[in-house]
């Protein structure tokens, strides 16, 4: 997870390298929650459902596009801006602070992300 006690806050088992070496390494989760309102912008979903897959990817940095914090702005297009689930992305990020990921940086912009 995103705790630990390695080289640079990595946990030790990602600083010894494929061959031993020693290197730090890292995982970076990257995606698109499409605002959480599915794939075509009329089903929205839980923010427990995503928490269940950054939770099982042990990232140590996880970069979620098209997360905006909500609620809709006037110039989101339909289907987004009635769809658009303003309690499940307050979930989603409290969820991701129990999972120890703090939010660095969002985005504002029409497809904002959170890192």
């Amino acid at each position: 997870g995103p705790g630990g006690a390695g080289v640079a806050g990595l946990p030790p088992s990602r600083t010894q390298g494929a061959g031993g070496d020693g290197h730090a390494q890292f995982r970076v989760l990257q995606w698109n929650i499409n605002c959480l309102c599915g794939v075509d912008g009329r089903a929205s979903q839980l923010a427990q459902g995503v928490l269940e897959v950054v939770g099982g990817c042990d990232a140590d940095v996880v970069l979620l596009q098209e997360a905006p914090v909500g609620p809709p702005n006037a110039w989101w297009p339909e289907p987004w801006r009635s769809t658009f689930p303003t309690s499940e992305m307050r979930a989603l990020e409290a969820g991701l602070a129990k999972l120890g990921y703090t939010a660095q940086l969002r985005t504002d912009s029409g497809n904002s992300s959170l890192l």
